[in-house]
């Protein structure tokens, strides 16, 4: 590793030690970075003197990542942190006595420090809120972790009247569970501005690597929504006829429920079923897999419920021989699990097939050579592999609609397993349209989080001025929505990843099939790049 690049990673670890130890530096075992004025500043001279000394755009990308996420600052952020920090501890090694003490201290100094800032600010009730949530998830995680580890509890207790204190000046008394039902009337009554209009735009550019302004966002996702909205009452319309209940979206993804849902406690085992032959499915048609894959299914715990209202997964040991995924499935009615097979083939695809072979191919080296930069897990990681992921959704059901629509005999092993697991549960040609109506819906709401995210963080709409909006304009619950929407304010600017990125690959690579490439060997170059800025990975798409 060159100094300079040795020199980035310093940086990044010092900054997020608690990812850096997820993703296999033990060195930073046991550390979380506290925010004092001094940390920071010493930070920000160092990344200002790297940002001269290179002219590579992939060093830059990720040194503006760093310093915005350093210069903008919002209560929950450490909290957050934290959450997540406890829990990649959790699933990396369990509970390690002396990491979680040291990890802990860290956390305790981390809050007075940020308290003594944001305490004097005066907040948005969605950004209190948000806090809330965030307070009550770090409150679970801990008391699990008490529950592993009864020596634990003296410094917990101080942690727990740290958090008190911390808490004071974003008090919520109405939120107990942070779901839809307290929320959404309390911000009808006294949500407005959420406060990031000044600071949005540098969030877009620095911290998650977009290369549109908000309009121009907000310009494309409504562009594609209209475009959408059409299909999806078309294939509305005929399921309804095909149900015969009213040809709205509730009604049919309720209907869809009760023909063909799957119980909370049979998600899991079902998913399994599915898993495997779909795997060896994709890897022959859509996308390779490096021998090396590693992921790990898991029903989302309860302290992580008001962050992940249907799946999501996350990576472990990137930099080690052995990495591996974690794939979340939430399975609590409260919040928005999926209910029916084709629910299931959704977020199998997007979350294992998109996202968890996209960081394995990559931390692998599996077709192209990322540098050790590039495989650095910033936040400009999440754009490109959510991009990936949604345009892998409409890439499977072509696959599906051409197996299904096949002669048996023209079929191979796995696609006729696959095809038999369809059928135990489903007629195959419904299930399609299922599909496709599955598909289109969160299609919808990925377009409407486009533009739910800049239009609520530019202050275009109050979060309950989107929502009832959209709710009118989707045909979708205001329920499904804020579930789809709220959550995401937790990181401004992520919303968009999924529409926008995803997009753009589409165009990528269909050109790159006019120039005589596959499908496959595009999707696989794609997916073993690694996490450079989103203008890199384009331009390495556009040369391929």
């Amino acid at each position: 590793m060159e100094q300079l690049e040795q020199q980035i990673c310093d940086i990044w670890s010092e900054f997020q030690p608690e990812i850096a130890f997820k993703c296999g530096n033990e060195d930073m075992a046991g550390k979380f970075f506290i925010p004092n004025e001094e940390n920071i500043q010493q930070l920000l001279e160092r990344i200002s003197e790297l940002k001269v000394a290179t002219i590579d755009s992939v060093n830059h990308g990720v040194l503006n990542c760093l310093e915005t996420m350093l210069q903008v600052e919002e209560p929950h952020n450490v909290l957050w942190n934290a959450l997540w920090a406890y829990f990649g501890y959790l699933v990396k090694e369990g509970v390690n006595q002396e990491h979680m003490t040291a990890l802990t201290r860290d956390i305790i100094s981390a809050l007075g420090t940020v308290y003594s800032r944001v305490s004097t600010k005066k907040w948005s009730m969605e950004l209190k809120i948000i806090t809330v949530n965030n307070y009550l998830a770090l409150l679970g995680i801990i008391d699990s972790i008490q529950r592993e580890n009864r020596e634990l509890k003296p410094i917990f207790s101080e942690l727990q009247d740290e958090l008190k204190k911390y808490m004071k000046k974003f008090s919520v008394p109405e939120i107990k569970n942070g779901v839809f039902s307290e929320v959404y009337p309390l911000l009808e009554k006294k949500g407005g501005n959420i406060g990031r209009k000044e600071v949005y735009p540098d969030i877009l550019k620095h911290i998650w690597g977009y290369l549109e302004t908000p309009m121009e966002i907000e310009s494309q996702a409504l562009f594609w929504l209209n475009d959408e909205r059409p299909k999806l009452k078309i294939i509305t319309d005929k399921l309804a006829m095909i149900y015969n209940v009213d040809p709205n979206i509730e009604s049919i993804s309720s209907e869809m429920t009760k023909r063909n849902g799957v119980k909370e406690k049979a998600l899991l085992e079902l998913i399994k079923e599915i898993r495997g032959p779909l795997k060896r499915v994709v890897e022959k048609n859509i996308v390779q897999i490096t021998p090396k894959y590693d992921t790990r299914l898991m029903e989302t715990p309860a302290y992580l419920l008001n962050f992940i209202s249907t799946a999501a997964m996350t990576p472990f040991d990137l930099f080690t021989d052995k990495p591996f995924n974690i794939f979340f499935v939430t399975t609590n009615k409260k919040q928005s699990p999926p209910t029916s097979i084709s629910d299931l083939f959704l977020l199998i695809i997007h979350e294992e097939f998109g996202h968890c072979v996209h960081f394995s191919n990559s931390s692998t080296k599996f077709r192209a050579k990322p540098n050790v930069i590039e495989l650095l897990y910033t936040n400009l990681a999440l754009p490109i592999s959510d991009g990936i992921s949604f345009y892998r959704e409409w890439e499977a059901w072509i696959l599906l609609n051409n197996l299904i629509s096949k002669p048996e005999s023209d079929l191979d092993t796995a696609e006729k397993e696959l095809i038999n697991v369809i059928r135990l549960h489903n007629d195959p040609n419904l299930f399609l349209m299922e599909f496709e109506f599955t598909i289109l819906r969160w299609r919808v709401i990925r377009f409407l989080r486009a533009i739910g995210d800049v239009r609520i963080n530019m202050h275009k709409q109050s979060l309950t001025e989107f929502i009832n909006w959209a709710a009118e304009y989707s045909g979708l619950s205001k329920k499904f929505i804020f579930d789809q929407i709220f959550l995401f304010q937790v990181r401004p600017g992520y919303a968009p990843c999924y529409s926008i990125v995803g997009n753009s690959i589409q165009i990528l690579q269909t050109k790159a099939k006019e120039r005589g490439r596959s499908e496959i060997g595009f999707n696989t170059f794609a997916s073993s790049l690694g996490f450079p800025t989103r203008a890199v990975f384009e331009q390495k798409l556009k040369e391929f």
